[in-house]
């Protein structure tokens, strides 16, 4: 009876120890199961999060560009009603709050912020561009009408001819910037004109004075109204929201390829826990089944293991020995399509694709026939017809006997997962618009190629070009068009290399070609190199249409090839002598190629050696003015100009020709020409104190790039403040290079200057882009007869009349004149004879150093009261 007692209580206790064992088995099963559900989904919100954010940045930058087309089109269509700016600018502005509000990471959730508050000011621009532009071109509309009312009533006699001429020809002007789409400067002078002629025609007139008024009225407003709509188009097209757009696309590229492998890594984490988890369960499953089949506890048990296998998400498969299925759960129906009749007996190949490796189904039986646990992925097909990719585990199940009686899968869906990773993985390493590989994969194959070539592969070639003239395309005929363009350019360049051949997109308009292998030979290889090269030339340079109502489109290219082989040393250095070669065939001008020659290497390496030196120059003071007098008709010297020598350590100059273009590249130039500016007030302030020269005046180059400086005119007003000078004795010499572009902005900063007192001369006349135009605007004082046309006045009839043309607009415009280059006696009767005053060049003297400076000033001083007292 004891015996029995203690054998129930055995019995009682195992029964325990199993039903604790149970619970343990659910508790872990059913912890993996729950961080399996809350690593998937945390991880897909935050790609999403950022693939949201790359389509919103990639709107916002079709959006940005096609508002500022529609701001040219509303300053200089006809048709306003039809044009979306507000709803433009009101998108944009409210996608990118949308953006500012994406919870991304720090450094992006800051660029969007800062990007939105442009945005935002963008918006509040345009609208505000918008609302006045409508009343100037109201105004405009309403002066027309008024105009064709008023022009047949003047009298064509007398003084009124002219007051009909002068408003019928600013009549055509406005009219042309109404009904053109190319802008028409109405200046203020022309609105004073405008309100002269008025004037006379309302005396003239005294019947149509109420007529005349309202004419008035409408001219005011186009007079208050119409800079302050040039000054917030001007402002609206300055922004530089695509540039903010594109560093946030980059960085978002980045976080998602950086969220694909956080992704992986945490899926693999999880897997590994199924994995243990799986193993552990399967264990016991097989310990239960075979031990605990005698007893109640053991059925309710199973029965509980059951559901938890039942009801896993993760599909759950058992086979025997041969491979025929004996149980499926219902997440195995769900993936599959196949219902537990049609699985049951049946054998896993039923799922079988054929897009899975052979390899992957032999490993996976050699390590179950040896006993061990394999894991994988498997590639199957659904009972659809559709496939769908499979992270499996699967383990053999041993006896008691330790013999191994069945194999058990646990498989999850992944397909999702590997859609993601993809698109991930593309968008990291392929151009988004064209689809070609961008510059992170082709730099990637590129040191793949220099491996292969260092290994024997031959020489192969590197052809890098870049599209003549878009900029002008994608600004005339928008990004959209833009955008259809570069898509075709990279088709055309893909169908025109070889398969094996790499064509990629570096950015903008460059790309990038990589040939491989192209011959042993280094001039075989070249001449290769130059064949593919002409027929992408060709091939880019067929007419393409840009859209379906536009005419053929004629394109250009410009191609830098650099050839590589076993010695090349780094991808770095190929890169730079292919953009090295591409330079050089824009400067041989355009729609050419050329090859990287090592004397291009030696000049850029000479030139970054002449830009370090003048760097020091700047420190150690180096550089030094010379001056060249300038002299009146009476022989008198009246002034000089400052000419910069820059000396080095053995004493030896180097002449501005060799130095001044490195420095206007380097942006030396700027602190160079503050530097002038300082010395040449230093030496007025000495000048000051020498009779023979206080009242000489003294000339200092400006460049362009100096000019265009924020900081300009002030600088200018610090050193004449601080040498304490007469302005009026510094004369500022600019070249036509500076008013080539924005004429306004040049007359504002040389009404600035005048302001101070400065004398301004333009330099060089006639050399550049002169036009009477900009002359008549511009607040000058003196023009400089260029040397080149003085040089042969005496036998060249061309340029005797060209300095005649010179000297009587100077004359007419009440402009001093200064001729360049006097080195005859001749020249300067001939310039003398024809109205020219004051004179330059070696017949006077050459630019000298400070001390021969004073010794030149005594000895013509000298002269001067010799001659006095003849």
């Amino acid at each position: 009876m004891a015996q029995e007692h203690t054998s129930h209580g055995l019995i009682r206790g195992t029964l325990a120890r199993r039903r604790r064992t149970g619970a343990v088995v659910l508790l872990v099963v059913g912890v993996a199961i729950a961080a399996l559900g809350l690593i998937g989904p945390r991880t897909d919100a935050r790609t999403r999060t950022l693939l949201r954010a790359r389509r919103l940045v990639a709107r916002l930058l079709v959006d940005e560009g096609r508002l500022q087309e529609f701001v040219l089109l509303d300053r200089y269509a006809t048709d306003l009603d039809r044009l979306p700016l507000g709803t433009a600018a009101d998108r944009v502005d409210q996608d990118a709050r949308v953006l500012a509000a994406l919870p991304l990471p720090a450094p992006l959730a800051r660029k969007a912020q800062a990007y939105a508050h442009a945005a935002a000011a963008e918006s509040t621009e345009v609208h505000a561009f918008e609302s006045n532009n409508a009343v100037v071109r109201g105004s405009l509309r309403s002066f027309l009408h008024l105009m064709q009312r008023l022009l047949p009533r003047l009298p064509d006699e007398g003084p009124y001819r002219d007051v009909q001429h002068t408003l019928g020809n600013l009549v055509i002007a406005i009219a042309q910037d109404i009904w053109t789409t190319s802008p028409h400067s109405i200046s203020a002078a022309d609105l004073r004109g405008m309100q002269t002629a008025l004037g006379q025609a309302s005396a003239a007139l005294p019947p149509e004075k109420r007529l005349i008024a309202r004419i008035g009225e409408e001219v005011r407003t186009i007079g208050a109204y119409g800079p302050v709509v040039a000054s917030s188009m001007h402002t609206i097209m300055q922004f530089d929201d695509r540039a903010r757009l594109a560093r946030i696309q980059s960085g978002l590229d980045a976080s998602l390829a950086r969220q694909g492998r956080i992704h992986q890594r945490e899926r693999l984490a999880a897997f590994m826990l199924l994995a243990v988890v799986t193993s552990a369960l399967i264990a016991l499953l097989a310990r239960y089944i075979l031990t605990l089949r005698a007893s109640h506890a053991q059925a309710a048990l199973l029965r509980k293991l059951s559901k938890v296998v039942e009801q896993s998400p993760a599909s759950i498969v058992i086979t025997d020995l041969d491979g025929t299925i004996e149980y499926v759960n219902e997440a195995f129906v769900r993936n599959s399509g196949y219902d537990r009749a049609e699985a049951l007996g049946a054998n896993p190949r039923v799922l079988k694709s054929g897009h899975t490796p052979r390899e992957t189904y032999r490993a996976m039986w050699d390590a179950l026939t040896a006993g061990r646990v394999w894991s994988g992925e498997l590639v199957n097909r659904r009972k659809d017809g559709s496939d769908y990719v499979e992270s499996v585990i699967i383990a053999p199940v041993r006896n008691e006997n330790d013999v191994t009686s069945n194999y058990v899968a646990v498989k999850h869906d992944i397909t999702r997962q590997k859609e993601s990773e993809e698109m991930i993985r593309h968008l990291a390493y392929y151009d988004a618009l064209t689809g070609l590989p961008n510059r992170v994969q082709f730099t990637q194959r590129l040191e793949q190629a220099l491996s292969a070539a260092r290994r024997g592969g031959g020489v192969g070639a590197l052809l890098m070009l870049d599209m003549d003239h878009f900029k002008q395309l994608n600004d005339t005929r928008g990004h959209d068009v833009g955008d259809r363009f570069l898509v075709e350019i990279g088709r055309r360049l893909r169908s025109a290399v070889r398969e094996e051949d790499t064509v990629a997109r570096l950015g903008g308009d460059e790309f990038i070609v990589l040939a491989e292998s192209l011959s042993p030979d280094a001039a075989q290889a070249a001449l290769h190199a130059e064949r593919l090269g002409l027929k992408l030339l060709d091939s880019v340079g067929a007419p393409l249409p840009l859209d379906r109502h536009a005419d053929l489109y004629k394109a250009t290219v410009s191609i830098g090839i650099a050839l590589f082989e076993g010695t090349q040393n780094s991808v770095e250095t190929l890169l730079k002598q292919a953009d090295l070669a591409l330079y050089k065939a824009k400067e041989q001008g355009r729609d050419t190629l050329r090859f990287f020659d090592p004397e291009m290497q030696r000049a850029i390496d000479a030139r970054a050696g002449l830009e370090a030196a003048m760097r020091h120059a700047l420190e150690r003071s180096a550089f030094e003015l010379h001056y060249q007098p300038q002299v009146d008709l009476g022989d008198r010297v009246v002034g000089a100009e400052a000419l910069i020598r820059w000396r080095r350590d053995d004493g030896t100059l180097v002449p501005p020709a060799a130095f001044i273009p490195v420095a206007e590249d380097s942006g030396l130039i700027v602190r160079i020409g503050t530097w002038v500016l300082h010395a040449a007030c230093a030496q007025l302030a000495a000048w000051a104190q020498d009779a023979a020269s206080k009242d000489l005046t003294l000339a200092v180059n400006v460049s362009a790039r100096q000019f265009h400086e924020a900081e300009f005119v002030d600088r200018v007003r610090q050193a004449v403040q601080q040498h304490a000078i007469d302005p009026t004795r510094l004369k500022l010499e600019l070249t036509e290079s500076v008013v080539v572009h924005d004429v306004q902005a040049v007359v504002g900063r040389m009404a600035e200057l005048n302001a101070i007192g400065m004398t301004i001369s333009l330099d060089d006349f006639g050399t550049g882009y002169s036009s009477l135009s900009y002359i008549r605007q511009m607040a000058l004082d003196e023009i400089k007869i260029d040397q080149s046309f003085v040089r042969d006045i005496e036998n060249d009839p061309d340029d005797a009349a060209l300095v005649r043309a010179i000297l009587a607009m100077s004359d007419s415009l009440r402009l001093d004149a200064v001729a360049e280059g006097v080195e005859t006696v001749q020249q300067r009767d001939f310039l003398a004879a024809n109205g020219c005053r004051k004179f330059q060049g070696f017949l006077y003297g050459k630019a000298m150093p400070p001390d021969q400076w004073h010794r030149f000033l005594d000895k013509r001083q000298a002269r001067t009261e010799q001659a006095v007292d003849a």
